[in-house]
């Protein structure tokens, strides 16, 4: 009898799980809401992985995750509804979509593909949310016994309102008219990337940091770029004069400054891609002459001892 129920046991068992292998395991999530801003005010959340803790619910579900940055990657270890794994930033397309890849290590491994899309419509920015990969048999079975649909989607509605709320919340202090003024000639040190902002501004500046401590008579930094015929990006430092040596991967420039035409922002960091927007548009609007030389952001003060609503950008740009 025991043998027999043994028996119809193993044969549910198996049954069950010949049910579960042919569900499928491929999935797509998806949910979208509109944000009453620009695009290019949303953008810096989706593209900087050190603001993502200010919306992303699932940051939120473990204040004390642990979070490492390295390049366009960061890695991270949660509560039990967290997890542990990483992202990475695979293409970023300016304004408009951000496409992540999520490796899951914890509490099983699994690899997603995240995509952040922007669309302008009227009242604002649709912001879609999408997460698709293959669960795999893990996947089907978890699928068998809860609403994953349901259960992500509803993250992301929660995220897309703590989005929402951050962006709408937050404004922008730009000085629309802009100073006449001359730039003096400046000893420059600094590290060049070319390609997106959104991809190279973060590990040039990373590079930076850990040679400052080599750079002797730092008097500031400030970022030069030039946007065509491709981006050009130098994240650098101001010296008093020309460097004896410099660590490997930096160069120096007598930079040569000019005529410009300066904006100031006050304000987190955060604002600047809108804030060079919104000067683009100005430029655009009041048919300004341009010259070849590179844009200016300069940075006034210490953002170590400086209240993010307190830092203070200066936008310049290279005028006949």
């Amino acid at each position: 009898m025991l043998m027999k129920i043994g028996l119809g046991v193993v044969a549910v068992l198996i049954g069950f799980l010949g049910y579960v292998s042919t569900r499928e395991g491929k999935f797509q999530y998806e949910r979208s809401g509109v944000i009453n801003a620009t695009p290019e005010k949303i953008f810096p959340y989706l593209s900087d992985f050190k603001l993502g803790g200010q919306w992303s619910p699932f940051e939120q579900a473990d204040p004390n995750m642990k979070k490492t940055f390295t390049g366009n990657v960061m890695e991270f270890e949660g509560n039990k509804d967290v997890g542990a794994g990483k992202l990475e930033l695979l293409k970023v397309v300016p304004n408009q979509s951000v496409d992540i890849k999520l490796t899951m290590l914890k509490p099983i491994f699994a690899e997603n593909l995240v995509q952040y899309t922007l669309t302008p419509e009227q009242g604002g920015t649709r912001f879609t949310w999408i997460m698709s990969g293959d669960g795999g048999f893990m996947g089907k079975l978890m699928n068998v016994f809860m609403d994953c649909e349901k259960m992500i989607g509803d993250q992301f509605v929660k995220g897309i309102a703590n989005l929402k709320t951050v962006v709408e919340g937050s404004k922008m202090n730009l000085t629309e008219k802009p100073e006449i003024v001359t730039w003096p000639e400046t000893h420059y040190v600094y590290i060049e990337k070319t390609g997106p902002f959104q991809e190279t501004a973060q590990p040039a500046w990373e590079n930076l940091h850990k040679n400052v401590p080599n750079l002797k008579s730092v008097k500031g930094f400030m970022s030069l770029y030039k946007v065509d015929p491709q981006m050009v990006y130098r994240a650098g430092a101001v010296v008093a004069a020309k460097p004896e040596s410099l660590p490997s991967g930096m160069a120096h420039v007598k930079f040569e400054g000019g005529k410009y035409a300066k904006f100031t922002l006050v304000g987190a960091y955060e604002n600047l891609p809108e804030a060079s927007g919104k000067v683009f548009e100005i430029i655009k609007r009041d048919h300004m002459n341009l010259r070849d030389a590179f844009f200016i952001e300069n940075y006034v003060n210490d953002p170590a001892t400086t209240p993010a609503d307190k830092l203070v950008t200066e936008i310049l740009v290279p005028i006949q």
